[in-house]
This record gives structure tokens, sequence and C-alpha cells, in this order.
């Protein structure tokens, strides 16, 4: 145990020495360069000076008087730098940080490494260390080692828990780790062990909702979705709750209830660029499904016909998408079709976009100003566009390897025809 203290201890030096001096500041770090902007600045000034002086806008007088200021300032200013660099004293938090430091470290190594470490091997340094016989050879040794050492962990988890099955933070960590491998179906095994052991907890709740769904492709239907509702009342405003719950009442076609849930959800993503992306347009779908105009977002109360919706003078691009047979068995119900519009020529990024799974198709959707990515573009502001849609496995904006995609145009921003595309 001393050994372990001492060593302990010596990786606690070398660590603060090494950062340190990132706390402690470089003092005299920025000292020549800000010197040298002054300097720079003072010969600006003093260029100007010249060039009115040749041009008779001050005379003599007015000229040395003026220069003498400059000089007088940059040698201040040069002065006050060094002093105030000099006599710059380090800062409380920096302090505290320190000493946090100091007294965190050792206590959570030695925490961690009670409950993950063997303490054994402390005091028994001739023990054997056991290797399981069934290890393979080859192609296994060149796995990644942080998925080796997550294995490793996961294993003495396992072991843990299989003596100790009452311990909730266990299954959770177990639960969190499985899901991190994707291996659904054993953290939802998890899931159910740490329910029976705490009950009906949300985010116990909803995380086996949520593995559940990720072990059917996508599928919330039963189980999963009666979790997600199960959770949402006991937390109405919890945003996971809200999310899966929409979606799966938009799974099962009750689409006024989705939307309902998805308008609730919106304004608790505001620090969420990206989720807040996601639902509106999620919105957006909902209520063409049901005829609401988009810019409506209180519910159903005053709605329009389809029909009514494309008289509008707007741009507008009704886009109907299908499959076809022969890649569509190749896919998974759960992989990403994301159709959109882009500009002919210049920027890429897409004006107006849908996303939506392989389970949904085929679809026929519009593409108009409320679908648009974000800010720096819409449809209305390019005169022509292309149209493409594209299948992901991952879900994200930018093509990745693998991706199917497929594109049609280009297209006035209005053109009234619905455009067909067939992906194959």
């Amino acid at each position: 145990m001393m050994g372990f203290i001492f060593l302990s201890f010596s990786l606690l030096v070398i660590v603060i020495w090494l950062i340190a001096p990132a706390l402690l500041g470089r003092k005299f770090d920025n000292f020549d360069d800000n010197k040298q902007l002054n300097i720079n600045i003072a010969k600006e000034r003093l260029a100007e000076l010249d060039t009115q002086l040749k041009n008779n806008e001050i005379d003599q007088n007015q000229y040395n008087q003026i220069k003498n200021e400059i000089e007088a300032s940059l040698l201040d200013d040069t002065d006050e730098q060094k002093d105030a660099i000099i006599n710059k004293e380090l800062p409380a938090h920096y302090k505290r940080t320190i000493l946090v430091l100091l007294t965190a470290i050792p206590f959570s190594a030695f925490a961690l490494y009670q409950y993950w470490g063997s303490p054994d091997t402390l005091t028994n340094t001739a023990a054997p260390v056991q290797i399981s016989t069934n290890q393979t050879t080859g192609s296994d040794t060149s796995q990644n080692k942080h998925s080796g050492s997550l294995s490793e962990a996961i294993t003495k988890l396992e072991a843990r828990l299989a003596a100790e099955p009452n311990n909730p933070d266990g299954w959770f960590m177990l639960a969190r780790s499985y899901s991190v491998q994707k291996q659904y179906q054993k953290s939802a095994e998890a899931f159910r062990k740490l329910h029976a052991l705490v009950g009906d907890q949300p985010v116990v709740l909803l995380g086996l909702a949520d593995m559940l769904t990720m072990s059917r492709n996508g599928d919330m239907s039963g189980e999963p979705f009666e979790l997600a509702k199960k959770a949402l009342a006991i937390e109405p405003d919890n945003i996971t709750a809200l999310w899966l719950t929409g979606m799966g009442y938009n799974d099962a076609g009750d689409i006024p209830r989705a939307l309902e849930l998805l308008q609730r959800l919106l304004p608790l993503l505001s620090d969420d660029a990206k989720s807040s992306q996601e639902i509106r347009i999620l919105i957006a779908n909902a209520q063409r499904k049901l005829g609401i105009k988009a810019e409506q977002t209180n519910g159903a109360a005053n709605t329009t016909t389809p029909s009514t919706q494309t008289d509008q003078s707007t741009a507008r691009l009704i886009v109907k998408v299908k499959i076809d047979p022969a890649l569509r068995s190749s896919l998974a119900d759960s992989d990403y079709v994301m159709i959109y519009a882009q500009r002919v020529t210049g920027m890429k990024m897409p004006l107006a976009i849908v996303k939506m799974q392989v389970k949904d198709m085929p679809m026929t959707i519009t593409l108009d100003d409320s679908l648009a990515a974000g800010p720096m573009g819409k449809l209305s502001d390019a005169a022509q566009v292309n149209v493409l849609a594209r299948i992901s496995k991952s879900g994200q904006a930018i093509r990745q390897s693998g991706d199917i995609e497929v594109k049609r145009g280009p297209y006035i921003n209005n053109h009234a025809e619905p455009i067909e595309i067939t992906i194959k």
C-alpha cells in the first residue's frame, strides 16, 4: 500500500508541474507583442503627421508638439504594461484550482482504484494473473484498445453484479456500457434489472424504452411506447419523454397528439440548436399531414386544405420519393432518408430539408421556406435549385461513405408539377 501511495504522490507532483504553468500564466509572454504593437501604432501616427505637414494641414510648431506627445505616450504605455505584468498577482480562482487539484486528484484516484481496481494485488504481488482461455488470436488482436478496455470493464462489472445483484448503480453503469457497444438487447436486460430494484423512475423507464426501440430497428410500438408514456406522466417536462412519446404517437398514426407533444418539447430545447431544428422539421411534417399552415404552432384550431396551401405564391416544391424494391431489401427501417433542395451553383448547403426514415417510404413531401436548414438561406432565396434524396446510415448532414444519393433538376423554386425521385 505504501508503494501505491508513494507512486500516486509522485504522479501528482508530475501532473501539477505540467499544468501549473498554464494555470499560473506566463507573465512575460505578451509583453513583447504589446510593445511592438504600440510601436507600430506610433509609427503610423507619425507617418500621418508627416503627410499633414507636407500638405500644409499643420505648421511646424503643431508638428513638433504632436510628435512629442506621441513619443511620450509610447514611452508611458510601454512602462505601464511592463509594471502591470511584473506586479500581476495570481487570480484567486487560479489558486483555488490548484488547491482543488492537489486535494481531488489523489482522493479521486484512490476512490476509483478501490472501486475498479484490485486492492488484493497491493498486498499479494505474487498472485498469478488469470487469463481467459477463450481469448482468440489473429485479427482479434488488432481491435481498438479502447473497445478492449471497455469490454474488460464490462466483464469485471458483470462479475461484481453476479456477487452483488442488488447494486442499482452497477446495473445502470452496465446498461449504459452495453449501449455504448451497441449491444442494445443486453442493455435493455440490464435496465430491466435496474427497474426491478428502483421502480418507475423516469430515467430508467426511458432508458429501457430507448434500448428496446434500438434493438427493434426503431420500432417503438408496444412496450417501448408504454414505458415512454409512463415516464411522461411522472415528469411532464422531461425532454426525452416528450421526444420518445411524440415519436410513438407519430408512428401510431395519432398525428394531432404527436404534434402537441413536439410543440411542448420545442421551447425546452432553446439551448440546443441542432435538436431544435430537428423538432421544427418534425412539427412541420406533422402540420403538413394535418393540412395546417406551417406558421401555425399552437394546435389545429385554424386549418386549411392542401389545395389552399398550394395556391400561395411562395416558393414551394412537391417531391414524391420512393425506394426501388431491389434496394429496399438491403436497408434497415431505421436508416435515414433526407430530401432537400440546394442551389444549382454556389454554396451547396440545404435550403429546405426533410429528414425521415426508410420505414416512412414512399412519401410525398413539400419543401418550402418553413423547412430552411438555417439562417444562411431558404428556398425562396434561389431562383433555381436541384432536389436531392439521400439514404444515410448516420443521418449526418454531410454526405458519408456508403450513402446513396439521387439528384434531380434544376427546377425553378415554385415548380408546379410534383418531382418524382426513385432511389436505387
